[in-house]
């Protein structure tokens, strides 16, 4: 299996981070990734430290793989279409922002369509692994499963909501995360190349305990992006420190990187939507961006798996 090197490019403004080398064989990579999706590569221009895609100039300092330069938006764009983009994936991560509510109200918009395209399952940070959500639960029984205390400035009504419609809609919900604190800290759950990430590796191995005890299960996965970090620093992810997250403890648990995917739900309350000015606003798009290593950025982000921005009406 061709290992998933990163969301490359980023561009525009240049960096204070300490910028890896451009060689050959990253443009190789680079060039492989653009032409994936239907996109011109220009070697020379990379190697000169900038890349032509169908005349559109993209430098590659180093700024987050969420926040993709206008010429790109523009060039790549289309409509939100999540059949292809479900393709062969087992897991689909969606990192987000727990205080941002409007990420889950246009989750529930896609419910019904991710359905359609395989979903069965979702996974949530903010349940206990025990937690298994009966389709009649209440309101109120749902707000009291959910790991969120009184004192947290998270409001816990977007996740009743999302949790709620996707019950209306026939999908699983179960948790992911640890019963108590101290559990993460087993050695059954760290990893013995990354034993920081104790806790993202006891969700990575209940997102795999699902599909084991449930066969058949396509599992929608809903975290705070510290724990999807889609970014790692060199080739052997397992190995990173500190980017492994849940998506290095999966690869390292056995999971193709094929079979999971990452994709970044930016609604009205992000910055970085320039690329958008002239699109209809009645719809959702997708963005997809190429996989592979992004030169310019420091080595804990020279990699990352993102495979693509949809960009929400809400």
């Amino acid at each position: 299996m061709i290992r998933l090197a990163l969301a490359l490019f980023l561009a525009g403004s240049s960096s204070a981070r300490q910028h890896s080398p451009i060689t050959e064989d990253l443009c190789q990579q680079m060039k492989a990734a653009f032409q994936s999706l239907g996109h011109r590569f220009d070697m020379a221009e990379c190697l000169k430290g900038k890349s032509k895609v169908n005349g559109k100039i993209l430098s590659f300092a180093c700024d987050p793989a969420e926040h993709p330069p206008p010429a790109y938006i523009r060039e790549a764009i289309k409509p939100l279409d999540f059949k292809p983009l479900l393709a062969g994936a087992w897991v689909v991560l969606i990192p987000e922002k727990h205080d941002i509510g409007s990420i889950k109200y246009s989750l529930i918009r896609y419910l019904r369509p991710l359905k359609e395209a395989g979903i069965t399952h979702l996974a949530m940070e903010f349940l206990k692994s025990s937690a298994r959500i009966e389709p009649q639960a209440s309101a109120s029984e749902i707000a009291e499963a959910l790991i969120i205390k009184k004192s947290d400035p998270w409001p816990r009504k977007p996740y009743v909501d999302f949790i709620r419609a996707a019950l209306r809609e026939g999908i699983k919900v179960r948790g992911i995360n640890v019963e108590e604190p101290a559990q993460a800290l087993s050695p059954e759950y760290r990893s013995f190349e990354h034993p920081s990430n104790s806790n993202d590796g006891y969700m990575s191995r209940q997102i795999l305990r699902i599909m084991a005890q449930e066969p058949g299960a396509r599992i929608l996965v809903l975290a705070g992006a510290a724990h999807l970090n889609y970014n790692y620093d060199d080739d052997n992810p397992v190995r990173s420190i500190p980017n492994t997250t849940v998506l290095g403890e999966l690869w390292y648990q056995g999971l193709k990187r094929s079979e999971i995917k990452i994709y970044a739900v930016h609604t009205h309350d992000y910055p970085h939507r320039q690329g958008l000015r002239g699109l209809p606003r009645s719809q959702d798009w997708f963005l997809p961006l190429p996989i592979g290593p992004r030169p310019g950025c420091s080595s804990a982000e020279a990699h990352s798996t993102l495979n693509g921005i949809i960009y929400s009406i809400d």
